[in-house]
């Protein structure tokens, strides 16, 4: 939160250990003040709030079960290309002119034709 508004928090800045390019990037986008927004002193009172007025531990969460048993229009299916179980798909395109499916995971790509 600090470095947020600004601050430079535990000798780091900001863009501390950030690749130069996304230093430039995150610039650009105006994500952090180039100045402090607050004094050094009203940062402490800000931490000196929390710390002293937030619970030790989080209440735990509450959920009713029957929330969660959704019905859903669809049932999901496993795919597989041969012996080959893809347990991720990251690439799915189907190309009409040549019809053909192309699908992948982080491991392999496969093209189907119909």
């Amino acid at each position: 939160m600090g470095l947020r508004l600004g601050l430079i928090i535990d000798s780091k800045k900001w863009d501390t250990g950030m690749d130069p390019i996304e230093v430039n990037i995150v610039r650009k986008l105006n994500l952090y003040p180039e100045n402090p927004l607050i004094s050094k002193k009203d940062w402490a009172l800000i931490k000196k709030y929390y710390l002293n007025n937030a619970p030790e531990v989080l209440p735990t969460v509450e959920r009713d079960v029957k929330s969660l048993e959704i019905q859903f229009p669809f049932e999901a299916q496993t795919i597989s290309l041969g012996d080959y179980q893809i347990p991720q798909v990251s690439l799915l395109r189907y190309d009409a002119t040549t019809s053909k499916l192309y699908i992948g995971d982080q491991k392999k790509s496969f093209c189907c034709r119909q």
